[in-house]
């Protein structure tokens, strides 16, 4: 049968199914299924996140798609909380799951911000509640509108 979407799910596999793929997944990166008391090591890891575009002190304008690699070993994609903060991490907004470990953020520039420095950050949440902050990327808005319009005197 297997189409992407069966009656148990993606796949149509089942959970017990998906879970010890997950196990193997775990086991192969040389992490243990069970948690070790004291060691920190297991399933209850915390997400990696990182910010994939807009790269590194870019210069945007309009709207721009803020696209977020986020992934977990121990949930299925796309069901991190992911959120994108365009100050620095002052402020949240949710972004959306796209494809695969990717989570895009429709972020709508400021107008009139002509060579305004930005830093974009993500985080990504796990449904055990381990948390991750991406690093740390600036970008430049520059969405200056002198100079569009023409001036007219009488």
């Amino acid at each position: 049968m297997g189409g992407l979407v069966g009656p148990n799910g993606p796949g149509g596999f089942t959970s017990k199914e998906n879970e010890e793929a997950a196990d193997r997944k775990l086991k192969t990166a040389g992490l243990s299924t069970d948690e070790e008391p004291g060691t920190g090591e297991g399933v209850n890891v915390a997400p990696v996140v990182r910010i994939i575009s807009p790269t590194d002190t870019s210069t945007v304008t309009g709207t721009v798609v803020v696209r977020v690699d986020a992934s977990d070993a121990e949930d299925y994609l796309g069901t991190l909380w992911v959120e994108v903060s365009t100050d620095g991490g002052a402020t949240w907004n949710k972004a959306e799951w796209a494809l695969g470990s990717f989570y895009d953020y429709q972020w709508q520039t400021p107008v009139g911000a002509a060579d305004a420095q930005f830093t974009l950050v993500a985080r990504a949440a796990d449904k055990s509640a381990n948390e991750t902050q991406s690093a740390a990327v600036p970008v430049i808005v520059n969405n200056d509108e002198t100079g569009k319009f023409a001036s007219v005197a009488f």
